[in-house]
């Protein structure tokens, strides 16, 4: 299989089987042409963005965490941005065929680790007695991202904003489910962390790489922001 024969399950499937099958060995000797315009992922049904204009449902609070349904309901938002996560670096693969193949290998590895989380999530709100859609979806990261131009502004938003805040939301609850007795959703939590590590790892090397070297990291991320 080809990365963007990948890129194109993820983005434009219609079943979660869609969205979480992992590929086997891919190819990238076919990257096709870029994908200029921005369409709304295909999801499945009830899995749809939440109608403009409605209220955002509420994160738990910590204090609330003791309780099942509201440590499912954490999880929920969690699923819904791993999903994100998916179709937007679906979006950039096959936005950016002209990118390194390394950057390519690299971001599909990634996102095998994404379906690794959400797998884990989708199982373990299950347990809690919540299912996936059960809670509006919001589309915030994908309004935001996904008007990317350039590598540089998916690694900068992505790597370098969205997966490096959950270095600390990972690790914060992490301890907020240890605290509540859910030692099994800390794990996973834990599993998360470590694997965000690298993706940001992943997101700081090719910003380094793009950026234009007359400006300081901080500058040139704020210009691509």
């Amino acid at each position: 299989m080809e990365i963007r024969e990948f890129a194109e399950r993820v983005l434009y499937g219609k079943t979660l089987a869609d969205k979480l099958t992992p590929p086997g060995r891919l190819s990238d000797q076919k990257p096709g042409a870029a994908c200029l315009h921005t369409p709304l992922p295909a999801r499945p049904q009830g899995l749809n963005f939440a109608q403009a204009g409605r209220a955002r449902e509420a994160f738990p609070k910590t204090s609330d965490l003791h309780a099942a349904g509201a440590r499912g309901k954490a999880l929920h938002f969690f699923a819904n941005h791993e999903l994100l996560a998916l179709e937007l670096m679906a979006l950039a693969l096959l936005r950016f065929p002209e990118a390194p193949s390394s950057f390519r290998k690299r971001l599909v590895a990634t996102m095998r680790d994404e379906q690794v989380h959400m797998s884990l999530y989708l199982e373990r709100m299950e347990a809690l007695g919540c299912e996936l859609g059960s809670v509006p979806l919001n589309s915030f990261f994908w309004d935001l991202i996904s008007p990317m131009a350039r590598p540089i502004d998916f690694v900068a938003s992505m790597s370098l904003t969205f997966e490096q805040a959950n270095l600390d939301f990972s690790l914060h609850y992490r301890d907020a489910f240890l605290s509540a007795g859910d030692e099994e959703t800390a794990r996973i939590m834990e599993r998360v962390l470590r694997d965000e590590v690298a993706h940001v790892r992943h997101g700081v090397r090719f910003f380094e790489t793009w950026k234009d070297p007359s400006l300081t990291q901080w500058e040139a991320y704020q210009d691509a922001l």
